[in-house]
């Protein structure tokens, strides 16, 4: 392997064979990873929620159901009213750019429990734009069968810039507290 000559603290690293571009390395200890079989859905459930805290909208769309875990289905947007969402001018030149989604990674800590007290391992992974990112949240174990409300809530988001190892996170504070019937 290559002698790494930046790694910021996602476990990217930059190297002399990739002209300092940016790749994955090992998995970090960190950042706990959910894996469930996705040959094994079971249901659909719409949610169609929105939470908006600061001008950051959390939007959860879906909840599909598997045999060992579930995938929620959301949508982070900085709000048009947001201090950093993108916008053009008439004559098409970029005003504002939404450096935390554009350059970022959103490290955030949503829980998600049940009222039946069972509080449910997650990971987060999400893509997207200047304004927006599309994401899943997956969780395990599956739903308990005597369970009938899911509980999704994130007290803060954290922005990390993974092209600049040494620019400060950014912090939106919530909370964005969603209330999900599961039947």
């Amino acid at each position: 392997m290559d002698e790494p000559v930046a790694l910021n603290k996602l476990g990217w690293v930059a190297s002399a064979a990739t002209s300092g571009a940016l790749r994955p390395v090992a998995s970090r200890p960190d950042i706990e990873r959910v894996f469930i079989n996705a040959d094994t859905l079971q249901r659909v459930i719409p949610v169609g929620q929105s939470e908006n805290v600061g001008g950051v909208v959390v939007t959860i769309f879906s909840m599909e159901l598997f045999e060992d875990g579930q995938r929620i289905r959301m949508q982070v947007e900085l709000a048009s009213d947001h201090p950093d969402r993108f916008t053009r001018r008439a004559d098409g030149r970029k005003v504002k750019s939404a450096d935390r989604m554009l350059r970022g990674s959103l490290i955030c800590g949503f829980t998600v429990s049940d009222d039946c007290g069972t509080v449910y391992r997650s990971q987060f992974r999400c893509s997207g734009s200047n304004d927006r990112l599309d994401a899943t949240l997956t969780t395990e174990p599956a739903l308990s069968s005597i369970a009938t409300t899911l509980y999704i809530a994130a007290p803060k988001l954290l922005w990390h810039d993974i092209f600049h190892a040494d620019q400060p996170d950014v912090t939106d504070v919530g909370p964005w507290e969603f209330v999900i019937p599961l039947e």
